[in-house]
């Protein structure tokens, strides 16, 4: 090759790799989202869609969080399990969505001291108790569930709600809608 012949060799070779990155960086990205949209995704709200109290399915691919409006909350237990299960498939943290109030949030605060007194002493009719006077003091009308891993709260005050999710061991992440 001559001087001329490398020169332009030397000049065209930078342009071209720096285009067969970006192009490869958009396949790649293509590829991924496509992956995340069609493997993942799109099953897991299929999944979430057959669950006849799911009214809204809200998957955030980014965050790996699926966040769910329930029509029913009336086995509010076994509900949140089957959907938590689907989620947890996918490696997505699941979120229910609710409305809470100001008193609705005043309660669950409140709320806690019970919950965890409950939960430490193993007294759980009494918390049982406690959380209906609590509710009864702020025109809550709350309906409370256990099983064997979580305390359920289930709150309305009018056009309010809040749902909460407690693990009943006590170093665990609670699942409190915000």
């Amino acid at each position: 090759m001559t001087e001329r012949g490398i020169a332009m060799f030397l000049d065209f070779k930078p342009k071209i790799i720096v285009v067969a990155a970006v192009i490869c960086s958009l396949l790649l990205f293509g590829l991924y989202f496509a992956y995340s949209k069609l493997l993942v995704d799109n099953p897991l709200a299929a999944k979430l869609e057959v669950i006849s109290q799911v009214q809204e399915i809200e998957i955030d691919s980014k965050d790996k969080v699926v966040t769910i409006m329930l029509s029913d909350k009336k086995n509010l237990p076994d509900t949140y399990r089957r959907i938590e299960r689907e989620a947890a498939s996918a490696a997505y943290k699941l979120e229910l969505i609710d409305n809470p109030s100001e008193t609705l949030e005043e309660f669950y605060n409140r709320s806690q001291f019970i919950v965890n007194e409950g939960l430490a002493l193993g007294k759980f009719t009494e918390m049982l108790a406690q959380l209906e006077d609590l509710a009864r003091e702020n025109e809550i009308q709350g309906k409370y569930y256990i099983d064997d891993q979580y305390i359920y709260l289930d709150l309305e005050q009018g056009a309010n709600s809040l749902i909460a999710v407690m693990p009943r061991n006590l170093s665990g992440d609670v699942n409190k809608n915000d």
